[in-house]
């Protein structure tokens, strides 16, 4: 088993497009890391970086205590599982399984034993006979773990396995590698760009963007306390609310105002507002759907809420099994509220919005970074 450490790592390919900026990164030994982002951030450069199928263009790259940049491919000792399976059509099951220790000329009695084992754990044993065309995509994808599997790398990469996959089988494969990690206890690396991947799976979490790392965190801790705009718009769905308001003291209070509302802003988050010198300048306020709560304006009685509420139009409702979100224009912007079950409106009806000051975010507006650290 090992760890990775990644020092300073850049690539750049030829024309000077620069796809990953300077990236250091400690991989603990049996952690689950996802490298998550959108489309061209870099987390998948970086994944072919380690496994060494793209050269290292600046930086150190230790998978244990060995400097691997100048590596093969072969002699890493790392196992990788591609998005679009990559299995060979015209053999069994058995066969694509055994494939890469046949290469490594192992004796067929370990051969058979570490297939064996490796089809028990992922459920198919009365698979081994079947061609790759006889099988579901699911059940591609876990003849490609097992590939990986019955060498017993060190570390698992795995690009995107389960984005060819319909939802159904992406939730019930997103437990069975969950599971295969605990069970394997072996280092994986995992890079998607689902979010919810990201947040069901990872023991930690790499947010990337533009070949730069924009947070390394907890699932949890990443969508409590995202370090700027992007991670809390990334993380999470539906993504955060985000509100330009200006803060404002008024008679040794402090308030967040959005158009002509003054919302206050609890005791203990005005120290860091004024420590870095945002009184009397814009802000953008971050809130998450749940800590909203939006009912038709006339059913609010007085004092029902502690916190303010706001005027507000329902613009749309979404169904989504259990939960149902509403859609509101709010001060000239639209906000997603998670709708309490027992409150029904239309759309079109006038709303009264309750925010819950103290789930706030707080933004720079120019530079997108939270202003708070909060632990």
């Amino acid at each position: 088993m090992a760890g990775l450490v990644l020092r300073n790592i850049s690539k750049v390919y030829p024309g000077g497009f620069t796809a990953v900026k300077d990236l250091s990164l400690e991989i603990k030994d049996k952690e689950f890391l996802v490298l998550v982002g959108p489309s061209g951030c870099g987390k998948t450069t970086t994944l072919r970086m380690i496994a060494g199928l793209e050269d290292i263009s600046a930086g150190e790259l230790y998978i244990g205590d060995r400097l691997v940049n100048a590596v093969s491919p072969k002699d890493r000792d790392i196992a990788m599982v591609f998005q679009n399976y990559a299995l060979y059509p015209h053999l069994s099951v058995y066969d694509n399984m055994a494939f890469g220790l046949k290469l490594r000329k192992t004796p067929k009695g370990e051969i058979r034993q570490h297939v064996l084992e490796a089809a028990h754990i992922l459920d198919l044993e009365g698979l081994l006979e079947r061609k790759p065309k006889e099988l579901s995509g699911g059940q591609c994808q876990r003849v490609a773990l097992g590939r990986a599997m019955v060498r017993k790398p060190k570390v698992f990469l795995m690009d995107e396995p389960l984005s060819n996959l319909d939802a159904q089988l992406r939730t019930q494969m997103r437990i069975e590698i969950a599971k295969l990690h605990k069970n394997l206890e072996t280092t994986f690396i995992y890079v998607t760009h689902d979010q919810t991947e990201a947040i069901t799976m990872g023991t930690r979490i790499v947010v990337m963007k533009d070949g730069l790392v924009q947070q390394i965190d907890s699932p949890q801790h990443l969508y409590n306390y995202p370090a700027n705009m992007f991670v809390a718009g990334f993380i999470g769905n539906p993504k955060m609310n985000f509100l330009e308001a200006q803060i404002i003291e008024q008679r040794n209070a402090v308030f967040a105002r959005l158009g002509d509302f003054f919302l206050p802003v609890p005791a203990t988050r005005v120290s860091a507002l004024k420590k870095k010198g945002y009184l009397g300048r814009k802000v953008i306020l971050g809130i998450r759907s749940e800590h909203l709560a939006a009912v038709n304006a006339a059913e609010v009685l007085p004092g029902r809420y502690s916190e303010p509420t706001l005027p507000g139009r329902l613009v749309f409702t979404e169904l989504r099994g259990a939960e149902t979100y509403q859609y509101i224009q709010l001060n000239g912007q639209e906000v997603v509220a998670r709708a309490e079950s027992e409150h029904q409106a239309e759309d079109g009806q006038e709303m009264k919005v309750n925010l819950k000051m103290d789930k706030v975010h707080l933004f720079d507006p120019e530079r997108g970074v939270n202003i708070e650290d909060r632990d």
